[in-house]
């Protein structure tokens, strides 16, 4: 069992990885294997930070305006947790264990998405540039 000092860096990158498959999933399978991480400083952690900070940016700002988000976020926060290997497991990364995560990782993404593509297609230009091309 690895010592705490590796497994809470680890799940950083756990953490940026999982969501990084989620979005791009290729080359899943259950014998995956991740390497820890170089230190603080390794582009998985950084990029968990972000992650981190804009999720807490998100609920400072939006406070209550969105409580499906709200509820889609920690419903992926809670469940990642089990796996987040902060609790030694049997194996550091495994694909099937974020089914459920993924449920409120899509359920937080569909709308925020949808919401872009929305406000995109409404504009005037963009409406003119579509008229344009037809």
């Amino acid at each position: 069992m690895p010592p705490m000092e590796v497994r809470f860096p680890l799940s950083f990158k756990l953490f940026s990885t999982y969501c990084l498959s989620l979005l791009w999933p290729t080359n899943l399978h259950l014998e995956r294997q991740i390497t820890g991480p170089s230190g603080w400083f390794d582009p998985y952690i950084l990029a968990t930070l972000i992650l981190y900070s804009l999720f807490a940016f998100f609920i400072i700002k939006r406070k209550g305006r969105y409580p499906e988000a709200l509820f889609s976020a920690f419903w992926f926060l809670v469940f990642w947790f089990p796996v987040a290997n902060i609790i030694p497991l049997n194996r550091a990364l495994a694909d099937h264990w974020m089914y459920m995560p993924s449920i409120g990782f899509y359920a937080l993404l569909l709308p925020l998405v949808l919401t872009g593509i929305y406000k995109l297609i409404y504009k005037k230009e963009v409406r003119a540039a579509c008229v344009a091309a037809v």
